[in-house]
């Protein structure tokens, strides 16, 4: 376990906001320096993957494709994904909404 990487703290001090877009479970950056945006998941009521939630990746990774294509600012070369909810790596579902 600790060769893995850890995201402990959501820091926006040196990222932009990368999306024109309101989330309610979907926290979004562009990270210039690593050409990369940074999606923190959170969950609600619990930290599980939702319709609401899976509607909001889905979204961003489209306005991601949108900038990269016809967009004349930042490239992504990279999507990350993480969840806000501490010690929170893999979000399960809840099959009912499934």
């Amino acid at each position: 376990m600790n060769n893995l990487a850890r995201v402990t703290e959501l820091q926006t001090s040196n990222k932009k906001v990368s999306s024109q877009h309101q989330y309610s479970q979907l926290s979004v950056y562009y990270d210039a320096k690593y050409k990369a945006g940074w999606y923190y998941m959170h969950a609600s009521p619990r930290p599980c993957f939702t319709a609401q939630l899976l509607d909001e990746i889905t979204d961003y990774q489209k306005s991601v494709q949108f900038e990269n294509k016809y967009g004349d600012s930042e490239k992504y070369d990279y999507i990350i994904a993480a969840s806000s909810v501490d010690n929170v790596f893999n979000l399960g579902e809840t099959y009912q909404h499934f």
